[in-house]
């Protein structure tokens, strides 16, 4: 294998959690790889931090995360870094709300390509007769085409489209909503386009679309240390606490990297450091700052979804026997999910059964009353929201909490997915070593999340591979 003198990847965002998977690709076939992280803890959106509270030390994640049936890449590495045990299936999505009976909705692969007809009657809020809604948005969702669904649905919003679909509200909030909910984004601006691949992808694209894994352990142990163990095995150099700055132009390609020179440079931060950098870069001559200006705009266009709270409390009891681990719940706005993580990792678990206490994650979104109060104002002002949907935690003292306030999640707005860069956007527009990748990056086949971060990366590195004459990197892409 021809090994080029050097490669780097930089990672300006403690939100950039894709940088190690190209890092992997490109050290495993004998690149010399540099990473800069500005975080404490590799991770980005994944880090997880090791926190003193008053009740002892725990390590507590960006927040809850769930690895759906579609994320090949990303199981590619776990199975790769040797991490399998530590994952789990999950099922069943657990969802409340404040105008319905409380929703299970588990796959059904028997029910294969009708997934979405055998929730509906499993369901204790809809009927058959709620199915002549359904029919009107099956040719969207069963002959979903890729290639064309943000030219036709990126300029509506997701509401709009169930609207001119004509589905009934009670079909909309039972079935569609809750997806809408989890993304962070404002539920009433999200993309029509973005919605409806989200919903092929992870309802009734495949027969298996709705399973998952969920990890046993908190993801410094399950993944990001093994991770980062192999990447310093084959040599690759990370940088903690390294905030990256600008770039350098000269010519057609990045020249520096700061004060460092590189032949490669994979820029995998989130959208607003990704801004910054480019704001910050510098060119060498006309045509260099011409190129610079044209990735500097493409990026300028990207929005970034409002800014979210997660806050994990240790209360001194535990909740009903019959509450569910995790809970969407679309009708309780700000309040979008909760967990309770002494039932689904070790370490919250031992504490639990030591104390009798429990651990239960919030996650409040797109509200920014609440992501501007200061910390200790927080609780007071969300508890009557929480003891609205768990009713018990009002007679509960609470012990302790972490806070964590981001303003780092890529925004799927209406007109967003049109005009999102590729990862080789850099280099179709003249630059000959800058590549992209990202949840905010867009991918050529359906992807989302996570997966979307691990997909553009392994297609970043491909890249890189295929000018260096070396065997490229399998991708498993999911269907249109």
């Amino acid at each position: 294998i021809r090994r080029p003198p050097r490669s780097t990847l930089s990672s300006s965002s403690a939100a950039s959690d894709v940088y190690k998977r190209q890092a992997l690709e490109l050290a495993e076939r004998g690149f010399s790889v540099t990473v800069y992280e500005s975080n404490s803890v590799v991770g980005g959106k994944l880090a997880t931090p090791l926190i003193q509270t008053n009740q002892g030390s725990f390590h507590v994640e960006h927040g809850l995360h769930m690895w759906f049936f579609h994320y090949h890449t990303c199981r590619d590495i776990i199975h790769r870094l040797g991490s399998r045990s530590f994952f789990h299936p999950y099922r069943k999505v657990t969802v409340a709300f404040r105008k319905y009976k409380q929703e299970v909705i588990r796959s059904a692969p028997a029910w294969y390509p009708f997934n979405l007809l055998a929730i509906l009657l499993r369901s204790p809020n809809l009927s058959l007769f709620d199915f002549r809604y359904l029919l009107k948005v099956i040719p969207d969702l069963m002959y979903f085409q890729y290639e064309s669904v943000y030219d036709r649905l990126d300029d509506i919003s997701y509401h709009e489209w169930a609207h001119r679909r004509g589905v009934s509200e009670k079909l909309f909030a039972v079935l569609f909503e809750p997806a809408a909910s989890v993304t962070i984004n404002d539920p009433q601006t999200i993309s029509a386009a973005e919605l409806v691949m989200w919903a092929h992808l992870f309802f009734i694209g495949h027969p298996k679309a709705m399973w998952r894994e969920i990890a046993r352990e908190h993801h410094a142990k399950s993944l990001l240390d093994p991770w980062r163990q192999r990447l310093t095995k084959l040599g690759v150099v990370i940088h903690l606490h390294h905030t990256v700055q600008s770039l350098r132009f000269d010519q057609h390609k990045v020249i520096g990297v700061d004060d460092d020179k590189y032949d490669w440079v994979i820029l995998a931060c989130d959208v607003r450091a990704a801004q910054q950098i480019l704001a910050n870069s510098t060119a060498d001559e006309p045509d260099a700052e011409g190129l610079k200006k044209v990735i500097h705009d493409k990026l300028q266009q990207l929005k970034i979804a409002p800014s979210y709270r997660i806050m994990r409390a240790w209360f001194d009891r535990p909740l009903r026997p019959d509450r569910p681990d995790i809970m969407e719940t679309p009708q309780y706005r700000p309040l979008h999910l909760l967990a309770q993580f002494h039932l689904l990792e070790e370490e919250s678990r031992v504490w639990a059964e030591k104390t009798g206490g429990s651990i239960i994650e919030f996650h409040f979104y797109a509200d920014e009353t609440i992501a501007h109060l200061p910390k200790e104002e927080v609780w007071e002002y969300v508890r009557p929201l929480v003891c609205e949907v768990l009713p018990e935690l009002s007679e509960a003292n609470l012990l302790d909490f972490t806070l964590g306030t981001y303003a780092n999640f890529t925004s799927f707005d209406v007109g967003q997915g049109r005009i999102r860069p590729s990862a080789t956007f850099p280099v179709d527009a003249g630059c000959r070593n800058l590549l992209f990748a990202g949840d905010w990056v867009s991918t050529p086949f359906p992807s989302a999340l996570m997966e979307r971060a691990a997909v553009t990366g392994r297609i970043a590195a491909n890249h890189v591979l295929l000018q260096e004459e070396i065997r490229q990197v399998l991708i498993t892409k999911c269907s249109n």
